[in-house]
């Protein structure tokens, strides 16, 4: 059974709106399948050897794509983008559960990120934990050492 045919328990109609009964038998509607967040603002420019961490929700979905959209890079030196997504554990400690190839060059990159996806697809195969942190780093061996991007994601149920 596919989460295209409607017998599924995971089935997402048309539309990606998903209706989910409640205990009292009410119908709700759960709107964050599928919703894009903005992490990072279009066009922020941040400098190498700081550290960026944003703390991200993922309520109610299994899976996210993230968009790292690179619009410049020093003129000299070479550099490069790492972005982390980290889950809080126990006792204040944090680990890593994503880790997707460093960026160095400018564009746009995805990273998806859902169970059962196959790498070969530019995926990671891992369930995305209802909270978690990214983190962006920079490191770069130009005089001018700051870059421009942006970071999204958009959920996956």
């Amino acid at each position: 059974m596919s989460n295209f045919d409607p017998r599924s328990p995971a089935y997402v109609p048309p539309g990606g709106a998903v209706i989910r009964a409640s205990e009292a038998g009410e119908f709700l509607l759960q709107e964050a399948n599928q919703s894009t967040e903005t992490l990072i603002a279009a066009n922020t420019a941040l400098t190498a050897g700081v550290l960026t961490t944003i703390t991200a929700n993922n309520a109610n979905c299994r899976g996210a794509i993230f968009f790292l959209d690179v619009s410049q890079l020093p003129a000299s030196g070479s550099t490069a983008i790492a972005l982390k997504v980290r889950l809080n554990v126990p006792g204040g400690a944090q680990f890593t559960i994503v880790q997707p190839s460093r960026v160095s060059s400018t564009g746009v990159s995805a990273t998806l990120v859902y169970p059962g996806i196959s790498s070969s697809a530019g995926g990671v195969n891992q369930p995305l934990p209802g909270g978690f942190i990214t983190r962006l780093s920079i490191s770069s061996a130009a005089t001018n050492s700051t870059s421009v991007l942006s970071l999204s994601m958009t959920r996956i149920l």
